[in-house]
C-alpha cells in the first residue's frame, strides 16, 4: 500500500495475518467475517462467513498458505470456540473443517512452522 488505508466500514478489527507470500493478508473481528485483502491496493478480493463469535485470531500455513485456520472466542454471544480451516485454493463458500472441543474461549491460533500443524 502507498501511504495507509483504512479498511472502512467494517466494526472492530481483532485479528490480522499475512499471508507467506506477502502479497495478501487476512483480517477478522466483531462482524464475524474473515476477509483477505490485497497488499498492493487494499481492496477485499475475498470474505469467508461461517464463524458464530467474534473471530480472535487466523493464521495462514507455513509455505504454501494454502489453508488458513481462524479462531472464535466468546462466551457471551453464543460463539462455539471452534477453530474453522479453510481451503483457499478452492472456492468454496464454508470451512473444510470445524475443531470443536474447547470448553473456553479460544485466543489465539497459528500453525506450527515446522510441521504444518496448528
Amino acid at each position: 500500500l502507498k501511504g495507509r488505508k483504512t479498511l472502512a466500514g467494517r466494526k472492530e478489527i481483532t485479528c490480522c495475518a499475512f499471508h507467506p507470500d506477502g502479497e495478501t493478508f487476512c483480517t477478522g473481528g466483531e462482524d464475524k467475517v474473515l476477509r483477505i485483502w490485497r497488499v498492493a491496493d487494499g481492496e477485499c478480493v475475498r470474505e469467508l462467513r461461517g464463524h458464530k463469535g467474534i473471530i480472535q485470531g487466523c493464521s495462514f500455513q507455513t509455505g504454501s498458505g494454502r489453508i488458513l485456520v481462524s479462531v472464535e472466542g466468546n462466551t457471551v454471544f453464543g460463539s462455539d470456540n471452534a477453530l474453522r480451516l479453510w481451503d483457499l485454493e478452492s472456492y468454496l463458500a464454508e470451512p473444510i473443517a470445524v475443531l470443536k472441543g474447547h470448553k473456553k474461549r479460544v485466543n489465539a491460533c497459528a500453525f506450527n512452522t515446522i510441521r504444518s500443524t496448528i
